[in-house]
């Protein structure tokens, strides 16, 4: 068994692979072993009976019928399913090879000598349909790029057996009767094809294609313009049309060679054996490593450039007399290598072409491309040839000479459609985009339909053409903005406010007055005293604003203020703000500060970087300013021993506010040896747009974090014995996917940034199949010497699979250590993200290792963190932010009875149970009774209404308590909070709408007398 998994990883087959690939691969080769006895004996019975002259028109005949036999199946694909379509395929190619053995057999021999190549066609292209469109359903994107090369082995396997055996074949039973062997081979094929489709073609590929397929046709004209489609069809067309000419230019030299019927097939069987020997060895030995290491362009271009310069020898030696021989043999040498590296080498390259496209339409355009486009361009070569021959009276030598013309344009579409590769592959992982708007002309018409819309009783279609007309007419906007700031949508309301405000309309104060009087949203009242200070001259009412309690009020009174004058009791009030012991005062001053830009607040923004407080405020108050705060934020981003906190916020600044001198600074902390502040930076980095042309310092970049990320496998490896040591293991992942995530970006910095940020997306978040398209973008884009120790940090691989895959490239890192010198390396690196360092405390607690002073609020941490980690709200979340969430929480102690809140209570809190049991109530009505680990409070996190009810401890009970500012800022910071408590409350929703589904069927039964039948609740 050990000997047969050292020959699979040989083979490049990956554990749990074997066996489909085993059976596919000899699926292959019993279809291949058909294929050989009709390659055989077609082509010599053909020549025999219709000489070289008659090969055009069997090659226009096989454009007509191959390609309507192509387009039935087509056509049947709609109506059956994809298993029923590959049985009927096989039972066609057994049952009309007997047919075909029985006409030769009978008086009718000279007329089905002639369609003989054609059924050869017809044979191999409903075969290959077959094979490549299972393979293609069975193995994802990823895998087929690998295993592609290893499958056509069974194909050429058939060649190697069979072919020497068609020389003694043809004297015992003659060229005819090979036909009735290939019958034999397809109806064999046909048991292998039901072993595979009843184990591995599952109920998702079994659906009826009719639904699927009518869905295609529909949408047929649109992927007929797609660009990557055409360059296939013309690829396809090409090789064809070239793969013609060189079978004309071999048959005619074979012909003159061998002029017997008999002599000629035999020499056909032992010319298959060695093409089979060649496509065998090119199949596993040579073209998935030629094409992995050098892309699909090489792999792709390979067998045209060999034939070319074959050719282009064999028709310089036809124009210069010489030996006939030589001249056999080099057309022999064109058809070898046509045959044996075109598919192998050309046709797994072809198979990741049609891979690059969507599932949806991959299958059908490469029955239209193997099926129709094929025989089409059989066609088109048999026309061509007929005028070269019959016509232009060209011999061998001139149509060697037209196939190096022909071959030049079959490079420049390869070239051509292996540039659009990547790109397709881009739209396969890109998801579509909403809300994109058609272009509104700016005539009087659209215009007037847009200002009609300006009194819509729908509130988004207000601000749309409020929206539009800003762009289209603005007097009509002017006009019509004083009626909008009494719009009975506050929505509405705020849109006129602002517009009014960046206007200065003087025109609508009046109107802002007096809506300012009655208006009772906070948050619209804030932009309407910013609106009033844009265009009035009295600002009493604002100054009055000032000595309110209410925050949006208090904020729009001051950015108008210190905008539109220079009010000291404006400037006294924000630096009260600024100066106040309250988190909820300094985060306003902030935010003031970020809209009214005054320099000589300049200093006190740069301290509230340092604080957790007020770091994410004044980070975006930076920002907001913009390039006018960069030298202050340079002076202090370049200081020694700047607080990390600092770095961390004046990093996401300089990335949101972009532009050459903020990228310089950033790059002047890159390689800073912390891995948090370094995701930072380089995140700052691509938010700001950067790119280079430094591909060594990218290079070395990159490979640094690689690096690092072999060392963290190696330890995943060294403490896997540890059971101890699973949350510290866990934290390492975390640790790898970061350094997978800085290395992308850095390599979107060089490469098409497009196409890395695509695949970041599906890696962190795509299907399989995304992710497979994505590791191919990756493998496309990287230089050849970069892969090996690239692409083992992006690939999903066991920790053990991963390190060994590094060791290749970081032998050192990668050195095996004892599980708790490991341990005491990484407490011991300080520039391990926080999380790692608690968890590797925690690990070191639990082995009773010695842990260092100090370690105590590391252990606090992860002991809150496994507490959370059993919360619904949290359960998904992954650990290193709950560890930010864990430092953000709160012990709160209650005795029994206690109250912790009451029904009308202001929310502005979470609370998860540690132990103990509280009862939620209405006055004295029981509502529901919670218990350890359960979650209340939470309406309170996203809408601090007054509390519905009132909660009181039934004992004595332990609390953690969330506050809601704090929750605001790590949702803005990390979305996976936000997801894990839209999870609870849909719960919730979810639990009532059963609840009164219940009940309405409770009242249907007391109604009737009879039992209602409950509906299941989505």
């Amino acid at each position: 068994m050990h000997r047969l998994r050292h020959i699979a990883a040989l083979l490049n087959i990956e554990p749990g692979e074997e066996r489909l690939i085993g059976l596919l691969a000899l699926l292959y080769f019993v279809l291949s072993l058909g294929f050989v006895f009709v390659q055989s004996m077609a082509f010599g019975i053909f020549l025999a009976e219709y000489g070289v002259g008659g090969l055009p028109y069997s090659y226009i005949l096989i454009a007509i019928l191959a390609s309507s036999v192509a387009a039935f199946y087509i056509r049947l694909g709609r109506r059956v399913s994809f298993s029923k379509l590959l049985f009927i395929n096989l039972v066609f190619l057994a049952c009309v090879s007997l047919l075909f053995w029985l006409a030769l057999i009978s008086p009718l021999y000279h007329f089905t000598a002639f369609i003989l190549p054609l059924w050869f066609q017809i044979s191999i292209n409903l075969g290959s349909l077959a094979i490549w469109s299972l393979a293609g359903s069975l193995l994802d994107f990823r895998q087929g790029k690998r295993l592609f090369p290893l499958l056509s082995a069974g194909s050429w396997l058939a060649n190697i057996v069979g072919g020497p055996f068609i020389p003694a074949l043809v004297r015992s039973i003659g060229s005819t009767h090979l036909l009735l062997l290939a019958g034999l081979s397809f109806g064999a094929a046909l048991f292998l094809l039901r072993s595979v489709t009843s184990t591995y073609l599952q109920t998702p590929l079994e659906k009826p294609q009719a639904q699927r397929t009518a869905r295609l046709a529909k949408s047929s004209p649109g992927v007929f313009k797609d660009h990557y489609i055409l360059l296939i069809f013309a690829y396809t067309v090409l090789w064809w049309v070239a793969f013609f000419f060189v079978d004309n230019i071999f048959y005619d030299r074979a012909f003159a060679q061998y002029p017997d019927a008999n002599q000629l097939t035999a020499f056909m069987g032992r010319l298959l054996s060695i093409i089979g020997i060649v496509a065998l060895v090119s199949s596993t030995v040579v073209t998935s490593r030629l094409i992995a290491r050098f892309g699909l362009r090489v792999g792709l271009v390979s067998m045209p450039l060999l034939v070319i310069l074959t050719l282009g020898i064999l028709a310089l030696s036809g124009s210069l007399g010489v030996s006939l021989f030589f001249v056999f043999v080099l057309g022999s040498l064109a058809k070898l290598i046509n045959v044996a590296l075109g598919f192998s080498l050309s046709q797994s390259a072809n198979a990741i072409v049609y891979q690059s496209l969507p599932d949806t339409i991959r299958r059908r355009i490469q029955a239209i491309a193997e099926g129709i486009v094929q025989p089409i361009a059989i066609g088109i070569a048999g026309l061509s040839l007929l005028a070269l021959t019959a016509g232009l009276k060209l011999n061998y030598a001139g149509l060697a000479y037209v196939f190096v013309g022909l071959g030049i344009a079959w490079l420049v579409v390869i070239f051509l459609l292996s540039g659009n590769y990547v790109q397709a592959l881009t739209r396969v992982i890109t998801r579509r985009r909403l809300g994109e708007d058609a272009n509104v002309l700016a005539d009087p018409a659209s215009i007037a339909i847009l200002r009609d819309r300006l009194h819509d009783n729908h509130t988004g279609v207000v601000i749309y053409a409020l929206t539009k007309l800003e762009t289209l007419d603005g007097q009509t906007v002017i006009a019509e903005l004083p009626g909008l700031v009494r719009h009975p949508a506050p929505e509405v309301r705020h849109a006129a406010f602002v517009r009014v405000e960046k206007l200065k309309l003087r025109t609508a104060l009046t109107d802002v007055e007096n809506q300012l009087s009655t208006e009772s949203v906070p948050s619209v009242k804030d932009f309407a005293l910013r609106a009033l200070a844009a265009i009035t001259d009295d600002s009493s009412r604002l100054l009055e604003a000032l000595n309110g309690t209410d925050t949006h009020v208090l904020r729009g009174a001051l950015i108008g203020l210190m905008k539109y004058g220079d009010e000291p009791a404006a400037r006294q009030k924000l630096t009260t703000l600024l100066n106040s012991s309250s988190n909820v005062d300094r985060n306003l001053g902030i935010e003031v500060l970020g809209e009214v830009n005054r320099r000589e607040f300049y200093p006190q923004l740069i301290t509230a970087c340092d604080k957790p407080e007020t770091s994410r405020a004044a980070g975006l108050a930076l920002a907001s300013i913009g390039a006018d705060i960069l030298p202050e934020i340079e002076s202090a981003f370049c200081q020694p021993d700047v607080p990390y906190r600092r770095l961390l916020t004046l990093s996401k600044a300089l990335g949101r506010i972009g532009g050459i001198q903020s990228q310089q600074l950033l790059l002047s902390r890159i390689s800073t040896p912390d891995s948090e502040l370094r995701s930072q930076i380089i995140a700052s980095l691509s938010q700001s747009g950067y790119r280079t042309k430094d591909l060594p310092a990218i290079r070395n970049a990159v490979r640094s974090e690689v690096e690092q990320a072999a060392w963290i496998s190696a330890a995943q490896v060294d403490l896997g014995s540890l059971n101890e040591a699973a949350l510290l293991i866990a934290a390492l992942q975390q640790s790898l996917v970061q350094a997978r995530i800085r290395s992308l970006l850095l390599l979107s910095f060089v490469f098409d940034g497009n196409s890395i940020r695509r695949v970041r997306e599906a890696l962190s978040i795509g299907s399989a199949a995304q992710v497979s398209y994505a590791l191919e973008i990756m493998d496309t884009q990287l230089p050849s010497d970069w892969k090996g120790w690239v692409m083992p940090l992006l690939e999903e691989l066991s920790p053990q699979v991963r390190s060994q895959r590094f060791a290749v490239h970081f032998p050192q890192a990668e050195a095996k250590q004892h599980p708790a010198d490991r341990l005491r390396a990484i407490i011991a690196d300080e520039h391990f993200p926080f999380w790692v360092h608690a968890c590797a405390a925690y690990t070191s607690a639990r082995l009773g290792l010695a842990v260092r002073k100090g370690d105590a609020a590391m252990l606090s941490t992860v002991e809150k963190v496994l507490i959370l980690k059993t919360v619904s709200m949290f359960s998904q979340t992954p650990d290193n932010v709950l560890a930010e969430v864990a430092d953000l929480l709160e012990e709160v102690d209650v005795t029994e009875n206690e109250t912790i809140f009451r029904q009308g209570d202001p929310g502005d809190s979470l609370y998860v149970i540690l132990d103990g049991k509280v009862r939620v109530h209405d006055g004295e009505r029981l509502l529901n009774y919670l218990g350890e680990r359960d979650v209340f409070g939470e309406m309170a996190l996203l809408d601090p209404e007054p509390r519905l009810a009132s909660v009181t401890a039934v004992e004595a009970t332990r609390l953690f308590r969330l506050d809601q500012a704090s929750f605001y800022e790590l949702m803005a910071e990390r979305p996976e909070v936000a997801t894990g408590i839209i999870r609870v409350l849909t719960g919730h929703l979810r639990n009532r709408v059963r609840d009164i589904a219940r009940l309405d069927a409770r009242i249907k039964e007391l109604e009737t007398g009879k039992p209602a039948n409950e509906q299941p609740i989505p």
